[in-house]
């Protein structure tokens, strides 16, 4: 990797020292002025000079350039040069192109054209610019056209086939042409291969490791057959030892690719778990919280969780104020200990928010169960956060209801009961627990029915 960055450093190097050399022998030209295009068009090859005179053929903005035509034209109008030398060359960045046809249109509407095709383009020493001469521009000329034909570029495919054909007439050529059609190709790919390798691409390592024997034995045997060096026909076989390399080194990148996708899968599985568990947990005592609670209530009232305990702290806000909200979080942190049955799978325990809790219950004697854990809290704290002057008991609300299951409950309406049960216990002395059994009839009583029966007859 080092050796690579040395040898492309060097060569940058190269290239710059070569352009500040040659930067004074074109500082010595005095510049000429220039004129832009101030209209460009595209066409079909039969679309005439003579129908492009007209200003309705143009796009006369730097937009809407296309290359879905063969003919490209560009458009010069004479008012840019008046009263200053007329121009003499065309010059543009080197590119492709079949034949460049100029048309300079004089006063009178006389036509004149002059045709060039793409080798008697001139490139420039200083740059990537090639120039071409212009028709003669007379004092009366108003405009010049440049109808560009543009080159296909299926030059990889359809070239080295050619000379694949060994026809007569280009027998002599045949099998040099052949070997350099491919020499663009390898410069090419060999390029964007330190090119991706370069910028610390891992898929570009492979496909370096890949292709690097295939490039070497296409090289060496293109060296050969250009004549270059000569070496045994059984070099050829090289080639198929470097495909074979390709094959392994391919089918390596793509299991390590598949790995890196599983690497991604699993990180992105275990951020949302972490993040489902940060949005369900209440972050202080690691109990559900709220949003939890409410999304599964239904679930939990079909697997029996018929008894809801509502639990405040008493006098919470004194903790708070005497202490510090650094005891008090302690204290809530005991009181989720105390209700939280470890092992239990007929409780569950939620903080709702402040000093409130919930705590679910099934199965038998749950009212015993919740006042035990009511009993257990103050002790809990009393434990696990000293220095407090007063125990700190708490207030219950229950509510137990059979057979939960088969009724339409929502958590607000278990809570609104439980709420109101838990504040008559607070103002009965606190420290205790308050509670009603619901039940919820399916049909009217006996004796009502009776009674409505009389009165309907």
């Amino acid at each position: 990797m080092k050796w690579l960055r040395f040898m492309i450093r060097l060569c940058t190097a190269c290239v710059l020292m070569a352009i500040c050399a040659a930067q004074p022998a074109a500082a010595n030209h005095q510049r000429a002025p220039t004129f832009a295009p101030t209209c460009h068009a595209t066409s079909g090859l039969e679309r005439s000079a003579q129908a492009m005179i007209a200003p309705s053929a143009w796009t006369c903005s730097n937009a809407n350039w296309r290359s879905d035509h063969p003919v490209a034209w560009l458009r010069f109008e004479a008012s840019h040069w008046r009263g200053k030398d007329t121009p003499q060359q065309f010059f543009s960045r080197i590119a492709r192109f079949t034949a460049i046809t100029f048309f300079a249109v004089d006063a009178d509407g006389t036509l004149r054209q002059l045709r060039l095709p793409d080798a008697a383009a001139r490139p420039f020493a200083a740059g990537p610019v090639f120039q071409l001469p212009l028709p003669e521009i007379r004092s009366d000329t108003r405009l010049v056209l440049a109808r560009i034909t543009v080159a296909t570029g299926y030059f990889t495919i359809i070239v080295p086939g050619f000379f694949a054909l060994q026809l007569d007439a280009t027998q002599p050529i045949d099998d040099a042409g052949y070997f350099f059609t491919f020499l663009p190709l390898i410069f090419v790919l060999t390029a964007a291969v330190i090119e991706s390798v370069y910028r610390g691409s891992r898929s570009g390592r492979f496909i370096a490791a890949a292709w690097a024997p295939i490039i070497l034995s296409s090289s060496e045997r293109l060296s050969r057959g250009l004549g270059w060096h000569v070496g045994p026909s059984t070099l050829d076989l090289m080639m198929y030892v470097a495909v074979g390399i390709e094959v392994v080194v391919i089918s390596l990148a793509i299991a390590d690719r598949f790995l890196a996708l599983r690497r991604e899968r699993d990180a992105a599985l275990t951020e949302a778990r972490m993040l489902e568990k940060i949005s369900t947990r209440d972050s202080l005592t690691g109990l559900m919280n709220r949003r939890a609670i409410e999304a599964r209530f239904d679930e939990l009232l079909a697997q029996g969780f018929d008894t809801f305990a509502l639990v405040d702290l008493d006098r919470f806000k004194a903790i708070n104020d005497l202490h510090g909200h650094q005891v008090g979080d302690a204290a809530l942190i005991a009181c989720a200990v105390a209700i939280r049955a470890s092992g239990d799978r007929d409780s569950i325990a939620v903080r709702l928010g402040g000093e409130e809790f919930v705590v679910l219950l099934r199965g038998e004697r749950t009212l015993e169960r919740a006042e035990a854990m009511r009993q257990a809290i103050p002790i809990r704290i009393g434990m696990d956060v000293p220095g407090l002057e007063l125990p700190v008991t708490a207030s219950m609300g229950v509510i137990v209801m059979a057979d939960a299951q088969h009724h339409k409950m929502a958590f607000a309406e278990f809570y609104a009961r439980a709420d109101a049960l838990m504040y008559e216990a607070k103002a009965s002395g606190r420290n205790r627990l308050a509670y009603e059994r619901l039940t919820v009839f399916s049909a009217a009583p006996k004796g009502q029915r009776r009674a409505k029966q009389r009165d309907a007859a």
